[in-house]
């Protein structure tokens, strides 16, 4: 006898994944506004467009690649931790993390084994000071493309 499958599962669509799901959409918000006003900024200092999406990819794929979303950020030599430190993709994918996986319910040695618990300085950023990080790293950039747009047209 074959069984059937059905079109969806009702247990995918529980309170815990719908919560989750409207957790990550502000973050998703949040990350896009911020990685679109790096976009901005580049394209603000740039005189075609034919460059752009070389020069975006330069700079995007090592943020990406030192973000955490690859490889646990545990050990990094203290060079490479500072541009860890300094990448604004670095705190998006720590909340993404936040949220799906849930650290808070994993013992201490699991949850740091993977890398869960970002740290500065010896103190852990909680998830409020993360989407601050990200929120005024993004307006920090868009700021910065308005004044080389208006100095552009000026």
């Amino acid at each position: 006898m074959r069984k059937e499958i059905p079109a969806y599962d009702e247990r995918f669509f529980t309170n815990r994944y719908i919560s989750m799901i409207l957790q990550l959409i502000p973050v998703m918000f949040l990350v896009a506004f911020t990685i679109s006003a790096i976009g901005l900024l580049i394209a603000s200092t740039l005189k075609t467009a034919q460059g752009f999406q070389m020069v975006i990819q330069i700079l995007l794929f090592p943020m990406l690649f030192l973000s955490g979303a690859m490889f646990p950020l545990n050990g990094l030599p203290l060079w490479m931790d500072i541009i860890v430190k300094i990448n604004p993709l670095t705190y998006s994918v720590d909340m993404f993390k936040d949220i799906i996986l849930k650290p808070e319910t994993m013992s201490a040695a699991i949850s740091q084994a993977m890398g869960l618990d970002l740290e500065n300085f010896n103190h852990i950023i909680t998830f409020a000071e993360e989407a601050i990080v990200v929120g005024v790293i993004g307006a920090v950039f868009v700021v910065f493309a308005t004044i080389r747009f208006s100095k552009a047209e000026a």
